[in-house]
């Protein structure tokens, strides 16, 4: 242990610091400590004046103070511009950018080929352009259902609208020069105009149903519980119709194209047997309400006997009958 003989007495200011110096160097031997204060020792003067300076990319104002004031640093460029490494101003490429949190961007964010808006955490939707093609689509990571909604309604447009909808109308679908070709409301499907093709990209007629290169030949189904019928209309009125029924009979009516109603006029029975004026032949051919006539005097009715031979009954001007074989 040191120990203090004899020092000097000092009186302190706030915030000085006391030097203690040890002067001798003899190991435990009585110590002798100077004792000073700071401002003792330190060098004395006044402070006249006080400068700052920064780099290049901030602005000093109030300097240098020489008695009393304020120092102000600001930056010296502009909102687009950043500070880089060495002190100065530059502009990143691509700029402006958007905030980090909040805010408003302000101006166009420009992205190259191929360059990708990447959305969701398993980055299930890209945006870009592909140098060729403009592209929005999910990647294999994306579940669920890519989905557009709109408040008001929805226009997809290539120098004149293809696709619109919403907003209380029709959905329509339109070609490139803006004519509807289809109309959706709320309980119909419309084809305002042109024709319609299955099977064909030419159709001919309003519609046209085309298995060109098909195994079977081509169908048109009528599909109900009671079967189908298809109606010949003038511009007001039913003038015809062909209709099934739910057990195979079928029913060829005609009306006058004065009032909705048709009569029956044709009837073939899922047996086979045709009636005519009739719904409910009992045989082969059955002809209700009229004749039958053969305006041909070379042709006639052709009989079958029971074993196999044929006739052809004939009328001669007397109104004789006469038989042939055939």
């Amino acid at each position: 242990m040191a120990i203090i003989s004899s020092y000097p007495t000092v009186t302190p200011a706030g915030g000085d610091l006391i030097i203690g110096t040890d002067v001798s160097t003899t190991p435990n031997s009585t110590k002798t400590f100077t004792v000073s204060s700071i401002n003792a020792l330190a060098p004395q003067g006044t402070v006249t004046s006080v400068a700052l300076t920064m780099p290049a990319a901030f602005s000093v104002a109030g300097s240098p103070v020489t008695s009393a004031g304020t120092l102000a640093v600001t930056g010296a460029g502009t909102s687009s511009q950043v500070i880089l490494g060495n002190g100065t101003l530059g502009s990143l490429p691509g700029g402006p950018f958007l905030p980090l949190a909040g805010g408003t961007m302000v101006g166009n964010t420009l992205h190259g080929d191929n360059v990708k808006s990447i959305y969701g955490t398993g980055s299930d939707l890209e945006i870009f352009f592909d140098g060729v093609n403009s592209n929005i689509q999910e990647t294999a990571a994306a579940i669920g259902n890519l989905q557009i909604a709109a408040k008001n309604g929805i226009v997809i447009s290539a120098g004149a609208n293809l696709f619109q909808g919403g907003a209380g109308n029709d959905t329509e679908i339109k070609d490139t020069n803006g004519v509807t070709r289809i109309a959706l409301t709320t309980s119909n499907a419309i084809f305002p105009s042109g024709n319609v093709g299955i099977g064909t990209t030419s159709p001919g007629a309003q519609l046209e149903i085309n298995n060109p290169g098909g195994s079977s030949s081509a169908t048109f189904r009528l599909q109900g519980g009671l079967g189908g019928q298809i109606q010949f209309r003038n511009n007001s009125f039913p003038v015809g119709t062909i209709s099934t029924g739910a057990t195979g009979t079928m029913t060829f009516s005609t009306g006058t194209g004065s009032s909705s109603s048709t009569s029956s006029k044709i009837t073939i029975l899922s047996s086979g047997n045709v009636g005519i004026g009739t719904t409910v032949p009992a045989s082969k051919l059955e002809v209700d309400g009229g004749d039958i006539e053969v305006d041909d005097s070379a042709s006639g009715l052709i009989l079958r006997a029971p074993n196999g031979t044929r006739y052809r009954v004939k009328v001669d001007n007397s109104g004789n009958l006469t038989t042939t074989t055939v």
